[in-house]
């Protein structure tokens, strides 16, 4: 039987209000919330790992080092660069609904593997 991630409250309250946002068609504040997932999960990596992230070239770093330590296929930086994307759209204007409810689970999943890596 698989273990499910522990993801913390913080982060499941900002995966849930996005996803309620995107019920109500608002995908420029589930972007937003999105990113704020993302970042968020980043930054308890890190932490976990005696790093402290004060900017976004903080995080892309720790990324690209966290991601030539993986496997092939997890594709960290890939997922990052998805959540910089969501980051972008809080007006709603550089992705369109559709675009964001197929990457929802995108970011999610990177979510996931970020909390899931071992120390």
């Amino acid at each position: 039987m698989a273990t499910q991630t522990y993801i913390p409250d913080d982060i499941r309250s900002l995966l849930d209000r996005a996803a309620r946002n995107l019920q109500q068609g608002k995908h420029g504040s589930a972007s937003t919330l999105l990113w704020q997932a993302a970042a968020t999960s980043i930054k308890y990596a890190a932490k976990s790992r005696g790093k402290t992230l004060r900017t976004e070239s903080d995080m892309e770093s720790f990324i690209g080092a966290l991601d030539a330590k993986v496997p092939p296929g997890v594709g960290l930086m890939a997922g990052y660069l998805n959540a910089l994307e969501f980051k972008a759209n809080g007006s709603g204007d550089l992705l369109d609904f559709n675009d964001v409810v197929f990457y929802e689970p995108v970011i999610q999943e990177f979510v996931t593997e970020i909390l899931e890596l071992p120390v």
